[in-house]
């Protein structure tokens, strides 16, 4: 049997927040992309993150969207990783993750807040063309 977690993150006294959904995957489970998109659409939240332990200290992540995967997706980490020191899973450190978005850091502290690094932000240039108005 799974269970799939529904999780608030950035509350205050444990109200408000951003929710987002959590499924924690055994060592040995394997969900295919589509399984885990489908997950994702019938919860309906804006991410759902799957989470993997590969190591005591090192977890994969993906994240999905109804409608797709995402690279990163900060609030659903927050949820998880507080979810799994709600759960016991954890105790207070730095642990690593593995995301598409590259290998992050995240901390949880002696007061159970969870941090999380950020990706560096990638810089796009456009060609823009200008529409002048005619002169008369």
């Amino acid at each position: 049997m799974t269970t799939l977690y529904e999780v608030r993150s950035f509350t205050y006294n444990g109200h408000g927040g951003d929710l987002a959904g959590v499924r924690l995957l055994a060592p040995e489970e394997e969900l295919s992309t589509a399984e885990m998109q489908m997950i994702a659409a019938d919860l309906g939240y804006s991410e759902t993150a799957f989470v993997k332990r590969t190591n005591e200290r090192k977890f994969h992540l993906r994240y999905f969207t109804p409608l797709a995967e995402v690279s990163l997706c900060g609030h659903a980490t927050i949820a998880a990783f507080s979810l799994l020191k709600q759960l016991a899973k954890l105790a207070a450190g730095t642990l690593m993750i593995e995301t598409l978005a590259g290998n992050l850091g995240v901390t949880i502290s002696q007061d159970n807040m969870v941090f999380m690094e950020q990706t560096m932000p990638i810089f796009l240039t456009t060609n823009q063309t200008t529409n002048k108005l005619p002169t008369r």
